[in-house]
């Protein structure tokens, strides 16, 4: 394991290995966004390595702590790539991203009163809508042959779409997902 890689992510790096894929070399060579960033200590963590990673979370207040403190560690370096938005409309162009990262997302997705007060007004109706209509956004943001990294796996029954799983995960909810488009 590579102590040099942010500790919330090590946990993909063995299945990223044996999908044939370097996380140390995603890390430093992607444009990397992650969905859900709270106050962005991955963010800053994974900055230090490379410039081109972004983050939004629905939480203003997370944001503002991101650019002030993230996460009571480190300063964001490119705070200007740090913004509010709603993973099911997300503010990028298609094929924007080769890497999207998720720590947590849909447990918020399918808990938080905000998110389901925004699903009704946007004409969703369930949380399986809502799963599905997030997953679809992130696909549509990832380039081809680009990845999404979810941690932990929500649900067995995540609506995965036209996502590939190069990594066939069996271990349930404590075992990371890798998706590939």
């Amino acid at each position: 394991m590579n102590k040099k890689l942010p500790k919330q992510i090590q946990i993909f790096e063995e299945p990223l290995h044996q999908s044939g894929y370097d996380l140390t070399t995603i890390i430093a060579e992607s444009v990397i966004l992650d969905a859900g960033c709270g106050f962005g200590e991955l963010i800053a963590q994974l900055q230090e390595h490379n410039p081109e990673v972004y983050g939004v979370d629905i939480d203003a207040g997370m944001i503002n702590g991101t650019k002030k403190i993230s996460g009571a560690k480190q300063k964001v370096k490119y705070p200007d790539k740090v913004q509010v938005a709603d993973v099911i409309k997300l503010p990028f162009e298609d094929d924007y991203f080769d890497t999207v990262i998720s720590l947590g997302l849909f447990q918020s997705l399918g808990s938080d009163l905000d998110y389901a007060l925004r699903a009704m007004q946007s004409g969703l109706n369930n949380p399986s809508e809502l799963y599905r209509t997030a997953m679809n956004e992130i696909y549509r943001v990832v380039k081809r042959g680009g990845l999404y990294l979810v941690f932990p796996n929500a649900h067995n029954g995540l609506p995965i779409g036209e996502f590939q799983r190069p990594y066939p995960n069996d271990k349930g909810y404590s075992s990371p997902l890798i998706l590939r488009k």
